[in-house]
């Protein structure tokens, strides 16, 4: 449960600092700096949409001796289609 709390605070983190970083970026970038603010924008939006993706698929991988065991959790589980959890965690 710590892990999970650690999880999606560090995530929602993410996409607030993002969100805050895209606005100013758009708003406050002066007009010399445009070509370098499309770099920053472009990592910010990567960045914001992995976090968002990782904060709806908790994703845990739990081991024996001898194999893996991949476990979705999540936002995603409660949907009806666990496909969806599979292209959220390929994002």
């Amino acid at each position: 449960m710590f892990s999970r709390l650690v999880h999606d605070s560090c995530y929602g983190a993410s996409i607030a600092i993002n969100g805050l970083l895209i606005y100013l970026i758009a708003a406050k970038t002066p007009s010399y700096l445009r070509c370098y603010s499309l770099v920053l924008l472009y990592l910010s939006i990567v960045q914001l949409t992995t976090a968002a993706s990782s904060l709806i698929v908790f994703k845990k991988v739990l081991s024996t001796s001898s194999y893996y065991i991949d476990s979705v959790d999540g936002v995603c589980s409660i949907w009806s289609s666990p496909s969806i959890c599979l292209v959220f965690d390929a994002v």
